[in-house]
């Protein structure tokens, strides 16, 4: 399937959007993360989020292709696998990773998957999901919170259809966390709060509301499309 304008695969937390840019020299796919700060899917969480920050450390990156050769009368599968060599500190808020994750050359095809590792080299080694920001409840009341983990997480995201990449064209990329859905579930009013007034989520303070986060996160980090559940179902 060409992509012309966007392509969307909506599933959880994720949206991996594709976008065709002209003809070039190259050939290639130009990947970026970012956050989305209102919420795509519905939460539990009847009240509004607010972000200030939201970093992810991503360690490595794979774009893989499928595809069938004929041998003999059998037809064999094979995977085609490029790399994005990390490590990468990657500002949701702005899209902007450091150092930036630039252009991998590919060869023109069907692309269908893409897996990420998300691993503690932030904040000096230690944490791999930063996110700080408000909840504001259906009462106006408003809290601050801030969650940090140093879990490794593989992210995948997959689909039957793919994206297709022309020859001589750089699609590109945008991996888009919908935030609030980290969230889903987590009963602010219930956590314990610091000096400051701020809700404190890493394996030290409120564990149990760090945990759900994590929990959200291990749920949602492996998609694929409707097409591939359906097969899946049957």
């Amino acid at each position: 399937m060409k992509t012309r304008g966007i392509l969307m695969i909506i599933a959880s937390f994720l949206i991996l959007i594709g976008i065709s840019c002209e003809k070039s020299a190259d050939t290639g796919i130009a990947l970026s993360f970012k956050g989305e700060t209102s919420a795509l899917k519905s939460t539990s969480n009847s009240g509004s989020f607010t972000f200030s920050e939201a970093m992810i450390g991503v360690h490595e990156i794979e774009i893989e292709m499928e595809t069938e050769e004929e041998d003999g009368e059998s037809e064999m599968e094979t995977e085609i696998e490029y790399e994005f060599e990390g490590p990468y500190a990657v500002d949701l808020l702005s899209g902007v990773s450091d150092p930036e994750i630039g252009l991998a050359e590919l060869i023109p095809g069907n692309y269908n998957e893409l897996e990420a590792e998300i691993s503690p080299i932030l904040d000096g080694g230690t944490k791999s999901v930063i996110i700080k920001g408000s909840y504001t409840d259906t009462n106006q009341e408003t809290v601050d919170f801030e969650f940090s983990t140093a879990s490794e997480i593989e992210l995948e995201v997959e689909s039957d259809a793919g994206f297709y990449l022309d020859e001589g064209t750089i699609l590109e990329l945008v991996v888009t966390f919908d935030l609030a859905m980290l969230f889903d579930g987590v009963d602010f009013a219930s956590a314990e709060k610091n000096d400051m007034g701020v809700v404190i989520m890493d394996d030290s303070h409120n564990v149990e509301l760090t945990n759900k986060v994590k929990s959200n996160i291990s749920q949602y980090a492996e998609i694929e499309d409707d097409d591939e559940q359906e097969k899946d179902d049957d």
